[in-house]
């Protein structure tokens, strides 16, 4: 059994037992202590009748099982992608605390200097003690009667300079107090814990507002795996394998539609955010590269969801349609980015009706607007007055060259400044088709303002630009441009994509909860007066 709780059944303690065990819990081993009792000889009949505190006390040390159960290559580097992703990481676990801090600090969910919670020597209060009993921290004492309060803001200030790891021992007794809701939310490592146990864990985790991930490998995590938003069941068991040929096909095509199959799971395996979808089978490096893929996802929608906000009343018509109406379909289709390889501790927008996109809307069609009015209003000036007929053909003119001008222009802004690259997306100069397309629109834009192709205005009917009005049309673009930009950073900065602060839920319901464990201690006395008043009727109703 476990060496603390066979330590108390010898009959005689080994000088270095404790020692011993400890060394090798410190390494991150599983330690079973082995013990046994000689039985004077009886019947089957007495040894059946015999209690089991009879036979399990008094027993004489035979040693010590040392188990060491290496850790997957991937964990570490998961788990680390998790916690730099802004995931908060937590084990759960029925091995000795020891072991469970070596392990934990192995895979990083502790990074700091481990404290464990024991029950104090003197009997009265909690200590908490490094995994080498070189620090110890008194939790409780008997001067600080107040140990509710005590118990929140001690735990508090101790997280932010360390590690905490609960045993399921002290859990049990911070169980008979308010202060688990204190002191759960602060905890790294929680060991020795019984199935209900984690059930509780976890649905105090929801309780302070966390959205809970569980991941599970045995019949003991069932009741916490329901508790948990997401519950995760690791099996260990072998998909069944397909039949071969059926007697509908031939071998030829039976192997060419695995070859087939093999080359799309193949490619399925290097797409982020598909392996699970297609497959029965992924490691967990695929599924923490979900998380990237899914932020990657919502930062697109946001940027689909803009773009089609400003782009709007963009269109042109005759010859100048066919050279701008691609120009919306080119973010979506010519660059294939994926998610950053790495989640970073920041959440995009969740959605579009927020501050920052609202503020980025209006800032930036404010510019937009008065660019479009300024340029316009410079062309009027150099074109004579004259009616034109609301039925009559299309003729060229200076304001319909600097309108189509300027609406050209501000659709390479408006993709340039909304492009979201870093850190949920690769940047412009990573995706290289988008970036090519943009450098291209521009020089377009340039050779066209320019007036350097003559036959290729004629074609498009443009007609030439004074050079004062084409100056200051490509002052007023890179004014524009630069303007859009400035002002989509400061609110990047303004408003950052924010994760759901716990903290300040997880005080108020501790703080409610010690309200309630407050009433229910002064309606103490007067419960105990009417059970004890029901008690006696009872006994004269049954004497009579």
């Amino acid at each position: 059994g476990a060496p603390e709780t066979i330590q108390d059944r010898l009959l005689a303690l080994p000088p270095s037992y404790v020692d011993t065990y400890k060394k090798y819990t410190r390494q991150g081993s599983r330690v079973l202590a082995l013990a046994f009792k000689n039985l004077p000889d009886m019947t089957v009949s007495e040894a059946r009748s015999l209690d089991r505190d009879v036979v399990e006390t008094g027993l004489t040390f035979a040693g010590f099982a040392v188990f060491n159960c290496p850790i997957r290559a991937d964990s570490a580097a998961v788990l680390s992608e998790l916690k730099n992703s802004s995931h908060d990481l937590v084990m759960i676990t029925g091995d000795q605390a020891l072991t469970a801090c070596h392990v934990a600090s192995q895979v990083h969910i502790i990074t700091k200097p481990a404290l464990i919670l024991y029950p104090s020597r003197s009997g009265q209060g909690y200590e908490w003690i490094s995994p080498d009993e070189v620090e110890k921290i008194s939790y409780w004492s008997e001067k600080k009667q107040n140990a509710i309060n005590f118990s929140d803001k001690e735990a508090e200030e101790l997280s932010e300079t360390h590690d905490l790891c609960v045993g399921g021992d002290c859990f049990e007794m911070l169980q008979q107090s308010s202060a688990v809701v204190g002191v759960i939310p602060y905890v790294k490592v929680f060991a020795r814990v019984a199935p209900e146990q984690k059930e509780l864990i976890l649905t105090t985790f929801k309780t302070v507002g966390r959205i809970t991930l569980m991941c599970g490998d045995g019949t003991n995590d069932v009741g916490a795996l329901k508790q948990a938003h997401v519950g995760v069941a690791l099996l260990n068991a072998v998909p069944p394998t397909q039949s071969g040929n059926t007697s509908s096909e031939t071998p030829k095509d039976g192997a060419l539609k695995l070859s087939k199959s093999k080359k799309s799971k193949a490619e399925a395996s290097n797409v982020n955010g598909e392996s699970s979808s297609r497959g029965k089978a992924v490691s967990r490096s695929d599924s923490a590269s979900q998380s990237a893929g899914n932020r990657h996802q919502t930062a697109a929608e946001m940027q689909r969801q803009r773009l089609k906000k400003l782009m709007e009343e963009m269109s042109e018509g005759g010859p100048q349609s066919v050279v701008s109406s691609p120009l919306p379909f080119f973010p979506f289709s010519s660059p294939k980015h994926g998610p950053f390889p790495r989640s970073r501790p920041k959440d995009p927008h969740p959605n579009i009706f927020c501050f920052y996109v609202f503020l980025s809307l209006m800032g930036q069609f404010a510019i937009h607007l008065l660019f479009l009015m300024s340029s316009v209003k410079s062309a009027e000036k150099y074109m004579p007055d004259e009616c034109i007929e609301p039925d009559s053909e299309f003729h060229p003119n200076l304001v319909n060259t600097v309108s189509y001008m300027v609406s050209m222009m501000l659709q390479l802004a408006t993709f340039a400044v909304n492009y979201i690259g870093h850190p949920f997306n690769q940047s412009i100069t990573e995706s290289k088709p988008f970036l090519y397309a943009l450098l291209a629109a521009s020089g377009f834009f340039t050779v066209i303002t320019s007036d350097l192709f003559r036959g290729l205005n004629d074609w498009l009917k443009l007609v030439p630009l004074p050079p004062e009005l084409r100056n200051k049309l490509l002052i007023w673009a890179v004014l524009m441009f630069v303007s859009c930009y400035t002002w989509e950073r400061l609110l990047k900065w303004a408003f950052p994509g924010r994760i759901p602060a716990w903290k300040k839920n997880h005080q108020r319901l501790a703080a409610a909860n010690v309200e309630k464990k407050k009433k229910c201690l002064s309606l103490e006395p007067v419960y105990k007066k009417s059970l004890d008043l029901k008690n006696s009727m009872d006994r004269r109703i049954k004497m009579i």
